[in-house]
Order: structure tokens, then C-alpha cells, then sequence
């Protein structure tokens, strides 16, 4: 050790110069690492520079030298849960818990990693276990959020009278009153929900609450229409432009996971009531007493497309009311004007995605393709996001607008453009963006499949689609007319090759794997049988899902997978996190099968698992965005990997997952033939043709 190197060092520290006290404790400790007076000099300075890292460093060293110390176990303890605070700020939650529940370990008072863990594990839907967590930090010393999380564990139980009177018996803060109005409107005491709404001042902030609370009610399954009545006259509902948005979500709100397939009759059937109530309710008349603002109306079905069933007359049945609102609540906005500016004609690509996604990784070519045409190309970004991507995009386009994010002023600036022909390559993701095409931003309207079901609206005329995914009787599912395009429909951009990793170093289990590579919401109740199916028919068998974030969704989606295949069987099922785009494909290039999924087949996950060299076993739906899958296999000439029935599903899965024949086979076939699948000039070709005749019309 230096001697002159630690004065230094303390001398930095005494003199505030915590970066030079930092960097010579180190470069001590490098020397001697278990340096007692360096590694306190350095837990310091990182703590005045709130280096968490650093300062991690330091105290688990010193608490490994001193594992009695109670000064450093608790000031450990303490990093830990400002780290865990870090991590929940960036949403990751997993490692949230950990640093929390690390805390503990070392501090199992500590106060603050004790609420925080239960507040994650409620937030989760654990309500059971969070509920003594709760309890005890009550005992100790009762507060206001304390109250509140255990009102919320007893309403997720049931207890909805231990509920009410939990909250009745606290003195709520404005920083909490709108957890409060939830529970309280889940409970049914709409007393104590309209005593907190009463103390939010600003109508605006009013009715945030209240379409706060619908959400939160749908999510567990209760409604809150008790609320509404209480709160909002039915006679002047809509009168004033949040109202209006606090009818449709009572009308026509859906939730994200669903419980069973029992359960997608009885949600269509309400949102097929409350379609007809607010169509019936919201005439011209009624709207016209509304303030002229569209954003009023922002909505899109975006969850109906995942219940497996024909939407058009759902959609249709709202695209002409919503055409109709949009018509009386933008009579403000200055009109497209009927005549064209002179000059070449102008078109549009307009989305509310063009960054680093599955819309621009499908729909970026088109980019390169329209500009090549003899038209007036204008990328159109309904912002305010943006990234990387974003900027490539409008370096590669002859006109970039980064617009929005308010939609009136979008539909202002986007008209002004003076378009003759809007491509949406999505419709229904960007609720906003679903508004102003239902207000008309060009003189003609079409759209692509990035969200694959009709968007029912009067205005879109055409609907390019992936022609060899459509069923025979495809137009009958869209009141747009269908211009087919070959193949994939468009030149999709693939990722990087994923670098092979072994299943111990991605956290995957040993032995046979398939894996369900989509979102949660696109895992059908109907698929839950096959992979009972599964697991009965192979005991050494695990299959790997989304679904291990902690929130109350995906413990939805994990009780409802684990009701379906059995209490034994469960132990084999396998979740993963959120991951990153390379995450991802190393996690499913580690797998043995892909297993693709009834109603809602895979489209980029698909192209992700063919890149990945993953074999897939599918089985196509009826309509295009149950086909994407086994399209991309037959056309790659892939054999033996297409089932005809959810049943022959899971026994082409048993089959295929250990027949080494069959994963040669497919592989080759991709090797030899996914380079020109995704690189298709037709798919240029076509859709240039299918511009051209509309502009030469």
C-alpha cells in the first residue's frame, strides 16, 4: 500500500474532490483489496457522488471483511433499496424485487424494502402475499400508504367490506386519492370515491380520475359504471370533451389478458350493447353540443382483433359512428381542399411507428420503393416518439414530417400537405392515429395489414395485403377492397444473426424446450388445451412463455395457463421477461421447437425464430392474421411442420420436437431459401402497381 496514495485520497475526499478521492481509492484497492481505510474513503465519495454502483462495491466488500457490523449491514441494506427504487424507475421489475428482497436479507426491519417489496408484489396481483407484508409495517407504525395497500390486498381478496372501512378510517393524501377512488369503486363504496373526487380540483384532473378508474376496475374485472352515474348526469354526458371519452371507455373498454374462452362471448356481447348505446346516445344533435375537438374521440378496438372472431360488423358498426363524431367534432379543421395543388402527385406514408419496431422493420422498404416512383413521397411521423431508426427513415425520404402529438393539430398540419393518396401501414395500434384517418387526412385513404383486421372505417378504400396469407374467402372479412401483394408483401428488414448461448447462461432449463415466443394478449384461451395437451404427452417436456413480468396481467395470463394444463404439469411451465430484441432471439435460437399460436399465428416472431434456425409447427386460422406463419413455411417449402387441427397440433409438436430429421430439414430449407423470402422485388413490383393504377385513375 501507498501511504502517500491514501493521504491523497483522504485528502481529496476532505477537500470535496470526491471524483480524484474515488479514482485513487481504487487505484489503492487494486493493490490491496481488502484495503479497510480505501474502501471507506471510496464508500463515501460514491456516496456523495451517488455512484450506486460504486458504493455497492464498496460496502459488500467491507460487510464480506465485517459480517457483523451493523453500521455497514444497514447502510448496504440501504443502497440495495435505493437501487431496487432505481430500477423500478426504469421498469425493470425483476430486478426490482431482487434488490429488494436482497436488502431484507440483510435487514429484514428495513423499513422502506419492506413497503417497496409489497408494493411490487400487489402491483404484481399478489395480494396474498403482500397483505401481511402490509399488516406488519401497520403494526409498527400506521401511514396512509400502508392503508392504502392493504384496502387494495383486501379488495384483490374479495373482502370488499374490510375494504371500505380500511379506507374510511384513513385520512387520505392528494397523492393517493386516486388509488383510493379505485379500490373504492372496485369495493362498490362509491361513497368514499365520490368524497376523493370532491377534493381534486381542476375538472380536467376530475375526469382523469374517473377514466383512470375505468381501467383499473376492467383490469380486475369490475365495472365502474356505478361511478359514472354517481358522478356525470347522464343527460349532459359528453357535453364536455373528457366525458365523451369516459362514455366510450364505459361502453367499449376490453381487457388485455383474457380468463377463458367463456369469457370472449360475454366481453363481445358487452361491447356489442355498449357499441349500440353510444351509437343510439352520441347522435349528430348530441355531438354537435360537444366541444369541436377530435381528440375527444381517440379510441381504436385495438383488442377485439385478439379474441380469434370476424370483426367486421363490430368495427364497421364504429367506423361509421366514429367517421360520423370525427365529421361534427372537426367541424373547425380546415377542410382538404377538393382540387389538387398542381404538380406530381402526393403521397403519403403515414404512422405513429416509424422507429425501431415490427412496423418499421415490415413497412421501412416502402420507403425506398415510393421513392423511386414519380411521386411526391412524404414520411409522415405522428410523434413525439422517435429514435435512431426514425432518423435513418427520413434520411432515406424526399419529404420527413415529425408531426403531433395532439391529433387536432396533426390533422391540421398532415391535411395541410395537400395529399391525393395516405398509406397507413397500421391502423388501430396509435389511437390517435385511428381518429384522423376517421377525420380523413388525404383525398383518398388506404392501409396495410400492420395491425391485420379491417379498420371498418367508410373512408379507407383499399387494404394492401399479404395476397398467399389470405383465406379464399378473405374480402368478406373487410369492408376494404383487398389489393393482394405477393409473399411477405414487402422486404423485411432481418436482424443480425443471434449468437449462440447456452441455456445455463439465459436462465432456460435443461432438457426438451418448446417455446411460445408472443406478447401474452396473443395467446389465445383457445391454444390453452394444446399445451395441456403437451405436457401430458411428454413428462420431460417444458414450454417456455412470456408472461414473467410483474404485473397483474401476466399473473392473469400465468393462473389462467396454469388452471388449463394442471397443478403437476404447471411446474414445467416456464416464463420469461421482457427482452431485448437480441435477447430475444438468442433466448428462442437456445429452444428445440416453436410452438405457433391458434387465432393469432406469428408474423415477426416467426421471421425472428426462421432467422434463429428455431423449427416451427403451426397450424393455419381463418383469417390472414392466423395464416402469417404457415405461409412463410410453405413458401419456404418446409415439410411436415403444418397441422390441420388444434389436436393435430400437439401431436405434430410431440413429434417434431425430438426428430432430429425434421430439424435438418428445416433448417436447410430456410439456409437455402429465407434470404429471397425476405427480399422479394414482386413485392416491390406489386405494390408500385397497385399506386400506380390508383394515380393514373
Amino acid at each position: 500500500m501507498s501511504p502517500a496514495l491514501l493521504s491523497r485520497a483522504h485528502a481529496a475526499f476532505v477537500g470535496g474532490q470526491y471524483v480524484a478521492a474515488l479514482r485513487d481509492a481504487d487505484a489503492l484497492l487494486a493493490a490491496d483489496p481488502r484495503n479497510v481505510q480505501a474502501l471507506s474513503i471510496k464508500a463515501n465519495a460514491a456516496m456523495r457522488l451517488d455512484d450506486a454502483d460504486a458504493l455497492l462495491d464498496a460496502l459488500s466488500r467491507l460487510h464480506a471483511m465485517r459480517p457483523d457490523d451493523a453500521a455497514i449491514r444497514r447502510n448496504l441494506a440501504t443502497t440495495l433499496n435505493r437501487r431496487g427504487n432505481r430500477a423500478l424507475d426504469q421498469l425493470r421489475l425483476r430486478e426490482a424485487e431482487a434488490e429488494w428482497r436482497a436488502a431484507l436479507a440483510l435487514q429484514p426491519d428495513h423499513r422502506e424494502a419492506r413497503f417497496n417489496l409489497a408494493g411490487l408484489l400487489r402491483r404484481a396481483g399478489d395480494g396474498a402475499t403482500a397483505l401481511p407484508m402490509y399488516e406488519a409495517l401497520d403494526r409498527e407504525s400506521p401511514e396512509p400508504a400502508v392503508s392504502i395497500g392493504i384496502a387494495d390486498c383486501l379488495a384483490m381478496a374479495g373482502r370488499d367490506a374490510e375494504a371500505a372501512e380500511r379506507l374510511r378510517s384513513t385520512r387520505i393524501p392528494d397523492d393517493l386519492r386516486l388509488s383510493a377512488i379505485g379500490i373504492a369503486t372496485r369495493c362498490g363504496a362509491i361513497d368514499i370515491a365520490l368524497a376523493q373526487l370532491d377534493g381534486i380540483a381542476p375538472y380536467a384532473d376530475r375526469i382523469g380520475a374517473i377514466l383512470a378508474t375505468q381501467h383499473v376496475t376492467l383490469m380486475h374485472r369490475r365495472s365502474a359504471d356505478a361511478l359514472v352515474a354517481a358522478c356525470v348526469d347522464p343527460q349532459e354526458l359528453g357535453e364536455r370533451s373528457p366525458e365523451l371519452q369516459i362514455a366510450i371507455t364505459q361502453a367499449m373498454a376490453l381487457p388485455d389478458t383474457l380468463s377463458s374462452i367463456d369469457e370472449i362471448d360475454e366481453l363481445r356481447d358487452r361491447f356489442d350493447r355498449g357499441l349500440q348505446r353510444l351509437v343510439e346516445t352520441f347522435d349528430e344533435a348530441r355531438l354537435r353540443r360537444c366541444e369541436p375537438r377530435i381528440a375527444q374521440v381517440v379510441w381504436s378496438n385495438f383488442m377485439l382483433a385478439y379474441h380469434g372472431r370476424d370483426d367486421r360488423d363490430l368495427q364497421c358498426r364504429f367506423g361509421d359512428w366514429l367517421h360520423r363524431a370525427t365529421s361534427v367534432l372537426g367541424r373547425d379543421l380546415a377542410p382538404m381542399a377538393e382540387q389538387r395543388r398542381p404538380g406530381r402527385t402526393r403521397v403519403g406514408l403515414v404512422s405513429g411507428n416509424w422507429y425501431y419496431c415490427t412496423v418499421g422493420s415490415y413497412f421501412g422498404n416502402w420507403i425506398d420503393v415510393l421513392a423511386r416512383m414519380d411521386i411526391d413521397l412524404h414520411l409522415v411521423q405522428f410523434g413525439p416518439r422517435e429514435d435512431g431508426q426514425t432518423r435513418e427513415f427520413a434520411a432515406r425520404a424526399p419529404h420527413f414530417h415529425l408531426l403531433g402529438p395532439d391529433v387536432d393539430s396533426f390533422i391540421a398540419q398532415t391535411r395541410a400537405l395537400d395529399l391525393d393518396l395516405v398509406i397507413y401501414p397500421e391502423l388501430g395500434m396509435d389511437q390517435r392515429l385511428f381518429a384522423a384517418a376517421a377525420t380523413g387526412l388525404g383525398r383518398r385513404q388506404w392501409m396495410a395489414w400492420g395491425h391485420p383486421v379491417t379498420s371498418g372505417l367508410p373512408n379507407l378504400s383499399h387494404y394492401l395485403t399479404c395476397g398467399d396469407m389470405e383465406p379464399a374467402n378473405a374480402q368478406s372479412a373487410y369492408r376494404e377492397t383487398l389489393l393482394p401483394l405477393p409473399g411477405l408483401g414487402t422486404r423485411f428488414a432481418l436482424p443480425p444473426a443471434p449468437v449462440r448461448k447456452s441455456r445455463s447462461e439465459l436462465g432456460l432449463p435443461e432438457g426438451k424446450l418448446a417455446v411460445v415466443p408472443q406478447s401474452i394478449f396473443k395467446v389465445l384461451p383457445i391454444n390453452d388445451p394444446i399445451y395441456a395437451q403437451l405436457l401430458d404427452g411428454d413428462g420431460d417436456l417444458r414450454i417456455a412463455f412470456f408472461g414473467a413480468d410483474l404485473t397483474a396481467h401476466a399473473a392473469r395470463f400465468r393462473e389462467r395457463l396454469a388452471r388449463a394444463v394442471g397443478p403437476a404439469a404447471a411446474k414445467r411451465l416456464h416464463f420469461l421477461p421482457e427482452l431485448s430484441r437480441i435477447g430475444f432471439l438468442e433466448t428462442i435460437a437456445a429452444c428445440d421447437l416453436m410452438i405457433d399460436t391458434l387465432g393469432w399465428s406469428g408474423g415477426n416472431s416467426a421471421l425472428d425464430a426462421l432467422r434463429s434456425g428455431l423449427p416451427i409447427v403451426t397450424c393455419p386460422g381463418e383469417f390472414m392474421r392466423g395464416r402469417q406463419c404457415a405461409t412463410m413455411l410453405r413458401l419456404l417449402g418446409v415439410q411436415g411442420a403444418e397441422a390441420s387441427s388444434a389436436d393435430a397440433l400437439a401431436r405434430l409438436a410431440l413429434q417434431r420436437i425430438g426428430d432430429t430429421d425434421f430439424r435438418a430439414d428445416f433448417r436447410s430449407r430456410v439456409e437455402r431459401g429465407l434470404d429471397d423470402l425476405v427480399n422479394d422485388a414482386a413485392c416491390d413490383r406489386a405494390l408500385m402497381t397497385h399506386i400506380e393504377n390508383a394515380i393514373g385513375g
